[in-house]
């Protein structure tokens, strides 16, 4: 077995999603605050006791769609964002017991969604304009999705093979699996947005045949690559940059030999 087939052993999700039960008795928990300090808290404005609520009256749809209007990649937050420090942080029920798991709760509601294959947004009535979006990473998809749902002719030139940037190629599989990205690009392009992958600008296709094709260009293309540090050792044989070295495992193409934590 070689190394890549061992990472592969370990790479299920570690953590544990709620059942339905938990995410009810979770839910009712929350004190559906007013002037909820969580939502202060989310550098997306989602409106967090609205999606816990809909959650405990078996509103799944309604919390899935609450959470993904403000956050077009809310399934991927779900799983990343450090909710400690953020909307759990603020939660007031920090000062008496424990806080809601807003994260966990996020987490179920946007996995409903996706295992029962549902689309939560529909495009607008068609507008005579047509905007190119350069990146198809969180920025790139989320600006498209807005547009479409508009009724703008959008279309993303992705440099990769998928879509998604870094939720899909940046992070650890075992934190955040490759197919909850894949359905947040999924939900855009059932807005007929045009997802045009493994085309780079500059090379594939270029910038004024961009230009020529759309009425307004957005550049969203994010940032690929970490730059150098300048240390010593940095360039040698079996030093890996982080951001690629997690790519190479999402496309099956871990650089050898590559053993334990030091790589030897």
């Amino acid at each position: 077995m070689n190394v890549l087939d061992r990472l592969k052993e370990n790479f299920d999700e570690v953590e544990q999603a709620l059942s339905k039960q938990e995410a009810v008795e979770e839910s009712n928990r929350c004190l559906y605050c007013y002037d909820a300090p969580c939502i202060t808290a989310c550098p997306t404005g989602i409106d967090i006791p609205s999606f816990i609520q809909k959650i405990s009256s078996d509103n799944v749809y309604g919390s899935a769609r609450t959470i993904m209007e403000a956050n077009p990649v809310g399934a991927s937050c779900a799983r990343v964002c450090p909710t400690e420090e953020l909307c759990e942080g603020a939660c007031v029920l920090n000062h008496s017991t424990t806080p809601i798991m807003i994260g966990k709760l996020q987490r179920y509601a946007t996995d409903w969604a996706k295992h029962n294959e549902k689309v939560l947004f529909k495009r607008g009535r068609p507008i005579d304009r047509s905007i190119g979006i350069i990146g198809g990473g969180p920025a790139g998809l989320s600006c498209a999705r807005e547009l479409a749902v508009q009724g703008y002719a959008v279309t993303i030139y992705e440099a990769n093979e998928e879509a998604g940037g870094l939720d899909t190629y940046g992070i650890v599989s075992f934190r955040l699996p490759k197919a909850v990205s894949r359905w947040e690009v999924e939900q855009v392009e059932q807005l007929g947005v045009d997802i045009q992958t493994n085309c780079k600008v500059g090379e594939d296709v270029s910038f004024n045949e961009i230009q020529s094709k759309h009425d307004s260009i957005v550049l969203a293309i994010g940032m690929g690559e970490v730059p150098n540090l300048h240390l010593y050792g940095e360039t040698l044989e079996g030093v890996h940059d982080a951001i690629q070295l997690v790519k190479s495992t999402k496309k099956d193409d871990l650089p050898e030999p590559l053993v334990g934590k030091r790589g030897s």
